[in-house]
């Protein structure tokens, strides 16, 4: 049977205090961890406190599963059409017009959705894909820019993983990637803090998938 618990810290710099019903203090806690919480005391509904460290309502299954119910989009967004700079160029002085109306869309068409769990990928103009990749596989990201991307106020963003599918996600020619990069951080660290994963070591990056 489902506890009561009154869970108090701060988010974004607020003081925070809600109500989670959940099985026990620590998946109380994990549940306002993934809703954003510094989690800094938890006690039962009544004033004796829960024992863990650490108002809206939260379900006893939200509790038990705190990250299935709070998943938020984070950033939004598409690749740059400066991707396609040296085939609009050429397009001028050798492809056809088509080709590079053809190019255009291909990148309009693909969407990128960070959310406080996953990464997606959606791409294709007739027929759509869809590549996911689970933020808690996340081992470390690399942000670089080239000269002409600072110019345009672009960047690329490679994430190191542990998917043995994808050992490696590059985001090329996208805006604000600082801003991308440090949403990603914080949603890894989240997810990471919540499902108890570690890791003891990280390699260079290997060969890499881009978008």
């Amino acid at each position: 049977m489902a506890t009561t618990f009154i869970v108090t810290g701060t988010s974004g710099g607020a003081s925070m205090r809600r109500t989670i019903e959940a099985d026990s203090a620590e998946m109380a806690a994990q549940a306002a961890i993934a809703m954003g919480m510094e989690v800094s005391k938890v006690e039962l509904q009544g004033g004796s406190r829960g024992g863990e460290k650490g108002g809206s309502r939260v379900t006893a299954a939200a509790a038990a599963d705190p990250l299935a119910s709070s998943e938020q989009v984070l950033w939004e967004g598409t690749p740059s059409q400066w991707s396609n700079f040296w085939w609009f160029v050429a397009a001028v002085l050798i492809l056809p017009i088509p080709w590079t109306i053809w190019k255009w869309l291909g990148t309009r068409m693909t969407q990128i959705r960070l959310t406080s769990q996953r990464l997606q990928i959606h791409r294709g103009i007739l027929n759509r894909s869809l590549d996911e990749l689970e933020l808690y596989r996340v081992k470390d990201s690399q942000l670089t820019s080239t000269l002409i991307e600072r110019a345009v106020g672009l960047g690329t963003v490679t994430m190191l993983t542990s998917d043995i599918s994808t050992p490696s996600v590059r985001l090329t020619h996208i805006a604000g990637a600082t801003d991308f990069r440090e949403k990603l951080r914080s949603a890894v660290e989240a997810v990471r803090r919540v499902r108890g994963v570690r890791e003891i070591d990280v390699g260079e990056f290997p060969g890499q998938i881009g978008h």
